[in-house]
């Protein structure tokens, strides 16, 4: 009995111990060596199959009588056949400059293109968890699946000192998470008839399969002994999983791929900037995933620039964009990630969404004018981030055409912008164009931009839909071309 109180109290103390290191960690920034922590799905046996077959593949499409290696790009020396050594130094200087130049021509040759459709949301929540009948399905685009689905939220939580200044509460976000991984792995209802699609009578797997792996209803014939109508069960799993996913106070984003795609990402690392209340807490801020994709690098920032529509007001969010650069960093944890991005600019492939807050310089009377006529044209000179992309902190950055209106301030649970009926509770905002989602580097092209009237806050959803390109590397093409460079070596060292 008194070593249960022992073990009690000691728990307590642990417990009492734990909320102030938390809130000293928020309020100082403390980061690991190795970047911010997340959390993912587990890889399951079926996905470790699947990456054995999806490298057994790879080396097939080349033919079968060459080495089977791992499909990633090694290390140039891993292909290098030694060669003789020779006395003198200049001889070992021009083998050395052949070498080079043998082995960046091949690995431009060992190297392709793959496109993948990314879809990109963003949504300030305003701190409301989802009901039970939300249909988010047109918000993440599920008539066209992705390959990959950026999800960001911000005010995933209510704003207040409890959620700023106290430990974390995940219990809204994993709302969220279950509502996203149930659209995203919805079963796709269609039917097939055994009896027209089998001459003979029996149901093979090319019946029931279909083109995404999907389970599929199948009707039994009318003379069948058994029910005239039975489902047919086929093991289903997952089309979707969760690589990634972080929560900073009200900000969130989660990342989610195809099942059988996971196993050509790698290089997973997250970085957390805050700069809320003091210029650190993350009541506003930036989380930034980088990751490699196949062997392009790709970073999605989710962002909660800071708020107002006053003087300075402007000059505030560029700060917030600024130490939003200077801040990220993606730490090398050995020697293989030496040549990995370590900020975010050093990425091929940037996608930055997210509340920007950024407002339109015009009057209020002006803006609901253009607003009602549906002027985005004339609207859109007036507005500020646009401004910024030319000449500004984003400059060099794009976005796609805007024809939608302005996704803030509206009353929430209402088609109308706040302060419109003229109510004294709802605090009236020039409407703005808050809600944006901006790219930068080559190899992106935006095949859509718009929001989804979802109102559930005073904020409405965006998204968007890129085509990426990712260079695939084949390690047999590379290390046979590699091998025959060096041969090709060995011999002009005999000839010189």
């Amino acid at each position: 009995m008194v070593n249960t109180e022992k073990q009690s109290n000691r728990g307590k103390r642990r417990g009492e111990l734990i909320w102030p290191r938390m809130v000293m960690k928020k309020w100082l920034s403390i980061k690991s060596t190795t970047g911010d922590a997340f959390s993912s799905d587990e890889l399951s046996s079926d996905e470790h199959d699947d990456r054995d077959l999806d490298v057994e593949n790879e080396v097939r499409c080349i033919g079968r009588g060459g080495q089977s290696f791992a499909p990633k790009l090694y290390a140039l020396q891993d292909f290098y056949t030694p060669i003789s050594v020779n006395s003198e130094k200049n001889v070992r200087k021009r083998a050395d400059s052949r070498r080079r130049r043998y082995s960046d021509t091949s690995q431009r040759k060992s190297i392709h293109t793959e496109q993948l459709r990314i879809a990109v949301c963003t949504w300030n929540v305003a701190g409301r968890v989802p009901p039970p009948n939300l249909d988010i399905d047109d918000w993440v685009d599920m008539g066209e699946p992705a390959d990959i689905y950026v999800i960001g939220f911000q005010e995933v939580v209510p704003l207040h000192a409890g959620t700023v200044f106290g430990a974390e509460d995940s219990g809204p976000a994993r709302k969220w998470q279950g509502l996203i991984r149930k659209t995203l792995n919805k079963p796709i209802q269609s039917k097939k008839s055994c009896s027209s699609q089998s001459s003979s009578g029996k149901v093979t797997s090319e019946d029931l399969a279909t083109d995404d792996g999907s389970s599929v209803t199948c009707l039994l014939p009318f003379s069948s002994t058994l029910l005239d109508e039975r489902t047919v069960p086929v093991k289903k799993q997952f089309h979707y999983v969760r690589i990634v996913s972080k929560q900073m106070v009200g900000i969130h984003i989660s990342i989610w791929v195809r099942r059988k795609f996971r196993c050509h990402i790698h290089n997973l690392k997250v970085s957390c900037v805050g700069l809320g209340i003091m210029g650190c807490l993350g009541n506003k801020g930036s989380i930034s995933v980088s990751m490699m994709i196949r062997e392009t690098s790709f970073c999605f920032v989710c962002t909660h620039l800071s708020s107002g529509e006053k003087e300075g007001a402007q000059l505030r969010r560029n700060a917030d964009v600024a130490e939003i650069l200077e801040r990220t960093y993606f730490p090398s944890t050995n020697l293989i990630d030496k040549d990995i991005p370590n900020t975010i600019c050093e990425h091929d492939r940037i996608i930055w969404l997210g509340d920007l807050n950024y407002r339109l310089n015009t009057k209020d009377t002006d803006a609901r004018f253009l607003i009602a006529r549906e002027d985005w044209t004339t609207l859109i000179q007036k507005d500020q981030l646009r401004q910024e992309m030319h000449g500004g902190i984003f400059n060099g950055w794009q976005e796609g055409r805007i024809t939608f209106p302005p996704t803030y301030k509206y009353a929430v649970n209402s088609t109308r912008y706040s302060g419109e009926d003229g109510k004294q509770e709802e605090k009236r905002r020039t409407p703005a164009w808050c809600d944006r989602i901006l790219w930068h580097g080559k190899g992106l092209k935006q095949l859509s931009y718009r929001r989804e009237e979802l109102n559930l806050s005073d904020h409405r959803p965006v998204m968007a839909v890129f085509i990426a390109d990712a260079e695939v590397a084949c390690a047999c093409k590379f290390n046979k071309a590699m091998h025959f460079k060096t041969v090709m070596v060995e011999v002009e060292e005999v000839l010189c």
